[in-house]
């Protein structure tokens, strides 16, 4: 499991960089740059909570994927024979001819990976902002309502920088 989580980690980390890469050209990202809040304030308080979502689901993913590369390995043979696994005890089951051994961990796997895929799954379709969406730019309601919400907050801010030369309701 040690190898598999050792190599398994740079695709996460590119997907953080993409989401980070993603959320710095967004607005409120852009509006706090304008408002002079420090860089550590920006990436902790509004870019690492809306790249956390992404990273969430994958990692559902990528737990599943492990469990069936460990199992599969452990099958073959290739892992530490100390260690209990699902895998060894499909093997005896196959050497031994007992189908107890063979369906127990079968149906182990396939309902944990399963539960896992659907997890994932429910996670991307909760957080997922362009899903159920209700107008035609994508945007959900409950965006627009957090949008004014952040723009009620810092209105202030923006009309005393001569960044908001209008009033608004």
């Amino acid at each position: 499991m040690l190898i598999i989580g050792l190599t398994g980690w740079t695709g996460i980390a590119r997907l953080v960089r993409a989401e980070f890469l993603r959320l710095k050209r967004q607005d409120f990202v852009q509006a706090a740059i304008a408002l002079g809040l420090t860089q550590r304030k920006i990436i902790f308080r509004h870019v690492m909570p809306n790249a956390l979502g992404p990273v969430f689901v994958s990692a559902t993913f990528g737990v599943a994927g492990a469990i069936l590369i460990e199992a599969s390995l452990s099958f073959l043979g290739l892992g530490p024979a100390t260690a209990p696994s699902w895998g060894q005890i499909l093997t005896a089951g196959r050497e031994t001819g007992k189908d107890a051994l063979i369906l127990a961990p079968g149906i182990a796997i396939f309902l944990t990976v399963s539960l896992l895929n659907l997890v994932g799954e429910g996670a991307r379709d909760a957080l997922d902002q362009s899903f159920g969406s209700d107008d035609e730019q994508g945007t959900t309601s409950q965006l627009k309502i957090s949008d004014a919400l952040l723009y009620r907050r810092w209105r202030p801010a923006l009309r005393g920088r001569g960044l908001l030369h209008h009033q608004s309701r």
